[in-house]
């Protein structure tokens, strides 16, 4: 398959979140590993960065690329940070290959509460070139009236594209924030319409 007809599938199908350990983010990833690299996507360029159990972070680059890195040392100020590729970024970056056998196994390894964890894994179900909004999320995970909580939450997902956060909108029908800023996910979101033919 190719990769415009993998971005076809719900991340659900090709991507899996785990929670960190608390020993993982004590102290703010004191005795955390991290490796991170910079990628040029058909999306755009982005920061991607993993410890030894999965991804833990994906963020689209501004053009002084500061405002990401600072985000991701903020998420871990006190961790070992190693520019380097491992094999979680390779998974990562495989769903813009020209061709697949067979669906990639994406490892997400997130530090976020229970709650916030809830909403990103009900991200994975959003097919591509749909959007859903706030409430329909809170909807969704048995927690209506909680739209507040599900765009805080949302708000704090560690993993651009991956967890597909660009595809949650208001409910009257405008685009409304999104961590990497509002042009990036209107880019998305028309990329998404212009490429998958949907």
């Amino acid at each position: 398959m190719d990769y415009l007809n993998l971005f076809h599938l719900r991340p659900e199908e090709y991507v899996s979140i785990t929670s960190m350990t608390k020993d993982e983010c004590e102290d703010g990833g004191i005795d955390l590993d991290i490796y991170y690299n910079i990628f040029t996507t058909p999306v755009g360029e982005v920061l991607m960065a993993s410890n030894h159990m999965g991804l833990v972070y994906m963020g689209f680059i501004d053009v002084k690329k500061v405002a990401v890195l600072n985000d991701l040392v903020q998420r871990f100020p006190n961790a070992h940070f190693d520019r380097a590729m491992d094999r979680f970024q390779k998974r990562a970056l495989s769903i813009f290959q020209n061709e697949w056998s067979e669906k990639p196994d994406i490892i997400l390894r997130v530090h976020g509460t229970a709650f916030q964890v809830n909403v990103w894994n009900e991200l994975l179900r959003i097919p591509p070139g749909q959007c859903v909004s706030y409430g329909e999320i809170a909807q969704r995970i048995g927690a209506p009236g909680a739209s507040r909580a599900v765009g805080t939450a949302i708000g704090a997902n560690p993993i651009a594209l991956l967890i597909p956060c660009h595809r949650v909108i208001r409910a009257d029908g405008s685009v409304g924030n999104y961590h990497w800023g509002k042009e990036q996910k209107l880019a998305l979101l028309k990329w998404e319409k212009e490429n998958l033919g949907l």
